[in-house]
C-alpha cells in the first residue's frame, strides 16, 4: 500500500511539473519537440508539408556543420551514414503527403466540397470542364468511325467478302495504388526525429570536448583553456556554416508563400517573393521575425494559419542539394589508404551521399515487398 502511494505521489508530481509537455506531445503537430520548434523557428503547426520542410532544413544544416566540425574519416563515414538514414526517413514520411511512384497518398474519409469554391478550385474546375468537352468531341469522332465501320462490314457481308477480325482493345491502364496515408504522417515524425538526434550528436566536436574535460580533471588549466578556445572556434565556425543553410531555408519557405503576411511594420508590400534578387532580409521581414531579438518580442511573427501552403518539390530538391554537396566533401580515408581501399571507400561514400535526394518513397511493409 505504501509503495502504491509513493508511485501515485511521484506520478502526481510528474504531472504537475510536466503535464503541459505531455499534453503537447499528445496533441500538438510534431509533439512537444514540434511545439518548441514552432516557437523558436517558424510555426509549421498548420501544414504537414511545412513540417517536413523544416526537417529538411535541419538535415541540410547538420550536413554543413559536419563539414566544419569533423576531421576524422571514421567519424565522417558515420555522419554520411546518419545523413543517408535521415534522408530516407524524410522521404518515407513524404510518401504520406506527396505522390510517389506514380501513385498518390490515400484519404481515409470522404472529403466534402466547400460551399464556395476557392480560386484554385475554380481554375481546376475550368480545366475539368475543358477536358470534358474534349472528351465529348473525341467520343463524337469515335461514334462516326464506328458508324462508318458498321456500314463497311454490312457492305462486305452483302458481297460475300469475309470481314477482318479487329484486334482486341487494349485494357485500360490500372489506376496506380496509393503509397501512403495522409493521416500516417504524424506517426513518422518521431522516426525522423530519432535519426536527426543521432545525426546532430555526431556533428558535435566530441574530441575537443573530451580533451577539454580531461584537462580540467587533471588540473591542466592552461591546456584546458587552449582546448576550450578550440571548442569555441570549431563550434562557432560550424554554427555559422549551419546558419547560412538556415537562411537559405527561410528564403525557400517564403518563396512558397502566395504573398507576404504584412503583419510586420517593416515587411515589404509585395505579392510574390523575388528569389532572383531579394535576400533573407526581405524573407525575415515577411515572416515577421525580429531582426534584432532571437527570443524577444517579435514585431508580428507570422502564425501557422498564415503558412498553410503547399511546398513545391523543387524546394526540397534545393535543400537536399546543400546536404548532398556537404556530404561528398566530408573527409575520406582508410586504415592503410591503399588505392583499392580508397576506391571502395569513395564508392561507398558516393552511394550514401546519393541518397540525399528528394525522392518520396513508401516504406517496405514486408520482406522483399512493398
Amino acid at each position: 500500500m505504501r509503495k502504491t502511494g509513493m508511485v501515485a505521489a511521484m506520478a502526481a508530481a510528474l504531472c504537475l511539473s510536466g503535464c503541459g509537455a505531455i499534453t503537447r506531445d499528445l496533441r500538438h503537430p510534431g509533439g512537444y519537440p514540434g511545439h518548441l520548434l514552432d516557437e523558436r523557428t517558424f510555426d509549421a503547426s498548420e501544414s504537414k508539408q511545412v513540417q517536413l520542410l523544416r526537417f529538411t532544413i535541419i538535415l541540410a544544416m547538420a550536413a554543413r556543420m559536419g563539414g566544419e566540425t569533423v576531421t576524422d574519416a571514421k567519424e565522417a563515414d558515420a555522419i554520411a551514414d546518419y545523413l543517408a538514414a535521415a534522408a530516407d526517413e524524410i522521404n518515407y514520411a513524404a510518401a504520406n503527403i506527396y505522390p510517389s511512384d506514380g501513385g498518390v497518398a490515400c484519404r481515409v474519409g470522404d472529403v466534402k466540397q466547400p460551399a464556395r469554391p476557392l480560386p484554385g478550385q475554380i481554375a481546376r474546375l475550368d480545366t475539368a470542364v475543358a477536358d470534358a468537352e474534349r472528351a465529348a468531341q473525341d467520343a463524337g469522332r469515335s461514334a462516326q468511325v464506328a458508324t462508318a465501320a458498321e456500314t463497311s462490314v454490312r457492305a462486305m457481308l452483302a458481297s460475300g467478302t469475309p470481314p477482318a477480325i479487329a484486334a482486341a482493345a487494349a485494357p485500360e491502364p490500372a489506376v496506380p495504388p496509393c503509397n501512403g496515408y495522409f493521416v500516417n504522417f504524424e506517426a513518422d515524425v518521431p522516426l525522423i526525429e530519432a535519426r536527426m538526434m543521432r545525426l546532430l550528436f555526431a556533428t558535435l566536436p566530441r574530441d575537443h570536448v573530451r580533451k577539454f574535460a580531461e584537462d580540467i580533471q587533471k588540473g591542466n588549466f592552461l591546456g584546458s583553456a587552449w582546448n576550450g578556445l578550440k571548442v569555441v572556434f570549431v563550434g562557432i565556425k560550424g554554427l555559422h556554416t549551419a546558419s547560412g543553410t538556415y537562411r537559405s531555408g527561410q528564403e525557400a519557405l517564403v518563396a512558397n508563400l502566395d504573398r507576404c503576411s504584412s503583419k510586420s511594420a517593416v515587411a515589404p508590400d509585395y505579392d510574390e517573393y523575388d528569389e532572383t534578387r531579394w535576400t533573407v532580409k526581405q524573407a525575415v521581414a515577411c515572416l515577421g521575425v525580429s531582426a534584432d531579438n532571437l527570443f524577444g518580442p517579435h514585431p508580428g511573427e507570422i502564425a501557422g494559419d498564415d503558412i498553410r501552403i503547399d511546398v513545391s518539390g523543387k524546394t526540397f530538391m534545393a535543400l537536399m542539394q546543400l546536404a548532398r554537396t556537404s556530404c561528398v566533401r566530408l573527409p575520406i580515408g582508410t586504415a592503410d589508404n591503399s588505392n583499392s581501399e580508397l576506391a571502395a571507400a569513395r564508392s561507398r561514400r558516393a552511394a550514401l551521399c546519393d541518397r540525399l535526394r528528394w525522392n518520396p518513397k513508401p516504406k517496405l511493409d514486408s520482406l522483399g515487398l512493398r
